[in-house]
């Protein structure tokens, strides 16, 4: 009961300057899409027809009314500059992989750090993360590359880990991997940075006509653009013969978790998408 009072008191009448309600009966009568129903009225009839028809519907509803429409990715090989070197003790092998998302590969890359068990005898399934931190400050471990990340005033740092000191993301890579499950991660803000003028840093700016300063209405915005870039990472995972390739859990936490529902909607090789707090304009229903 002392719990219940103390949410209670804690409720707020309004969250970045829109009104919460919290009374059941003030909801409003709303009417969610017919998942089964195409655009025209007719229902689907089976599992095919609702793949071919019914869900590009759908995914062109996101599209145009939510996310924007992101330009066709262009295959890029990647660079392994950690093939294999022994983490944790010796229980977990780490490889570290430059993903590359444009042509400018000096700007336009993103480090992605990838743990399996060192005792696994197959290719094994994997988490993989899209993280608000850099590898270094999601994972303790001395042997990662430093890595950078935005701050709020729009300047790229460098990290400096504290040797001793608690990481941020706190990611328990030795929980997944006494499981058999390898883990990966990488920085979000290696895509595009999550600020306001971030577009001018990040893959959305490259890919701008020339002339124009931000893209149409019904182009890309930034949670798309971090979706887009996840492709890279799993173009990767595929090559990878110490992967199961057909058993990844992508995972992203608040708009990170809006991330990832939108990247395994575009994207089908994701085995499992784990969206965390994604909230509205996520998991949440948008009409209640």
């Amino acid at each position: 009961m002392l719990f219940s009072k103390t949410l209670l008191s804690a409720q707020q009448d309004t969250v970045a300057g829109i009104p919460v309600n919290y009374d059941e009966t003030k909801t409003g009568s709303w009417v969610l899409p017919d998942l089964f129903a195409l655009q025209g009225g007719r229902r689907v009839t089976d599992a095919r027809e609702w793949m071919e028809q019914r869900r590009p519907e759908l995914l062109r509803l996101f599209e145009v009314e939510q996310f924007g429409k992101c330009p066709k990715r262009v295959p890029r090989e990647a660079s392994l500059f950690d093939a294999g070197s022994p983490a944790f003790d010796g229980k977990a092998v780490r490889k570290q992989v430059r993903l590359y998302f444009t042509e400018d590969t000096a700007r336009h890359q993103a480090d992605m750090v990838i743990y399996l068990p060192a005792e696994a005898t197959g290719p094994v399934p994997l988490f993989l993360t899209i993280s608000f931190m850099p590898n270094a400050l999601m994972v303790d471990d001395p042997g990662l590359a430093p890595g950078s990340f935005w701050n709020r005033e729009g300047e790229r740092m460098p990290v400096q880990p504290r040797p001793g000191a608690p990481r941020i993301g706190g990611l328990d890579v030795e929980k997944f991997i006494s499981n058999g499950i390898g883990v990966a991660t990488l920085y979000y803000g290696d895509i595009e940075p999550d600020f306001p003028d971030g577009i001018r840093h990040g893959v959305r700016g490259h890919y701008l006509p020339a002339g124009r300063e931000w893209p149409a209405p019904d182009e890309w915005g930034t949670i798309s653009a971090w979706a887009w870039g996840l492709g890279y990472a799993m173009d990767y995972v595929e090559q990878d013969p110490d992967i199961d390739a057909s058993k990844v859990a992508l995972h992203g936490v608040s708009r990170l978790g809006k991330t990832v529902l939108w990247a395994g909607a575009l994207d089908q090789r994701f085995g499992m998408i784990i969206a965390s707090c994604s909230g509205e304009g996520g998991a949440a229903l948008s009409r209640r």
